[in-house]
């Protein structure tokens, strides 16, 4: 049966123990190098610091329209600037009510002429969003990635220290990014979805004649 034995303390123990039950460090198989083991963990310590993957998220996208006095959200505008307000991209993509939202506005009519309406309004209103062209300019801020970098370099900073070595990590330096996003219609689905929107309204309309009979 394999020995293992503890990193930091000694403590040898039988199996397949990898935490020391009397200090908690990592225990490994026998026999090993204790100063090759301990710098293949800083090592792999270190790696783990690197940042090797930028999601979605690590970015703010957002666009900045004037605003009057009025309003409370509003940016300082004591440097002389117009006051803006902030609209977050993700508040832009849902511009377009979706299924449910649409679903509730017919369904809470409390009248039949009145359910009937807001199906053939709403018909009208998914036809001009699919056949609408939509463009945005946005205002990229990578302020949360570098500040995520720093707290990983002052972190390596120590780490490093501990171990011996004096550097000064030079500072994050992140380009400004802006983003053109555009929605198109799509030809190829448009005469199929100007088919089906075409014969809803006559579908209501039998639907209203058979209610009213």
């Amino acid at each position: 049966m394999a020995v293992y034995k503890c990193i930091n303390c000694g403590e040898e123990k039988e199996g397949r123990s990898h935490s020391c039950s009397v200090c908690g460090y990592r225990m490994f198989e026998m026999p090993y190098d204790r100063a090759e083991v301990l710098r293949r963990e800083i090592r792999g310590f270190i790696r783990k610091l690197r940042l090797t993957k930028v999601t979605e998220n690590s970015f703010a996208v957002f666009r900045e329209v004037p605003m009057d006095d009025t309003r409370a959200d509003h940016t300082d505008g004591d440097d002389g600037r117009k006051k803006v307000r902030i609209i977050r991209k993700s508040e832009d993509d849902k511009r377009f009510p979706d299924y449910r939202t649409i679903q509730g506005y017919v369904c809470e009519a409390t009248k039949t002429e009145m359910f009937f309406q807001r199906l053939n309004q709403s018909v009208e209103q998914i036809r001009n969003h699919l056949h609408t062209s939509y463009f945005q300019k946005y205002q990229v801020s990578s302020e949360d990635l570098k500040d995520m970098i720093c707290r990983f370099d002052e972190v390596l900073k120590e780490a490093l220290s501990e171990t011996g070595v004096k550097t000064e990590l030079p500072e994050v330096q992140l380009q400004k990014m802006t983003l053109d996003y555009q929605e198109t219609p799509d030809p190829s689905l448009l005469p199929l979805a100007d088919e089906i929107l075409d014969a809803l309204p006559e579908l209501f309309r039998k639907m209203l004649k058979f209610i009213r009979q």
